[in-house]
């Protein structure tokens, strides 16, 4: 009996970066399902690019998905822990996810390393005063 031949799948020149701007433009245009879909398309390609994490993180945040965007946001910090904007996600979904407490906790760390632009220092206001 013959094995049925299965052609590997070779990742195209920039495949990673194709689907994650498509996932980016998506996002723009509120088609959040779409835009995950793409963003996971890319991560299937290289699952450690973390601005697809990234922009995937938004794309759940957005569509109130809350947990999912809150592990890809962790994860994104795991790769890469000097990356402000993972930690800044983190802040903004702990605080639409009403946990303020962890919220404060992270934008007032990211507020410590970053001062400008005042992102950070926007989300531990708006978590203190709820």
């Amino acid at each position: 009996m013959r094995k049925k031949l299965v052609p590997v799948e070779k990742a195209i020149c920039n495949v990673v970066a194709v689907y994650r701007e498509r996932g980016n433009y998506l996002q723009r245009l509120e088609q959040f399902e779409k835009a995950i879909l793409a963003y996971d398309e890319a991560l299937r390609w290289n699952d450690s690019d973390v601005r697809s994490l990234l922009g995937r993180s938004l794309a759940r945040a957005k569509m109130t998905h809350y947990s999912g965007a809150l592990a890809d946001a962790a994860r994104a910090a795991e790769l890469e822990p000097e990356n402000m904007t993972a930690l800044q996600i983190r802040a903004y979904t702990d605080y639409e996810k009403c946990t303020f407490e962890r919220a404060l906790v992270f934008a007032t760390r990211g507020q410590r390393e970053r001062r400008f632009p005042p992102n950070f220092a926007e989300c531990a206001r708006l978590a203190e005063e709820t």
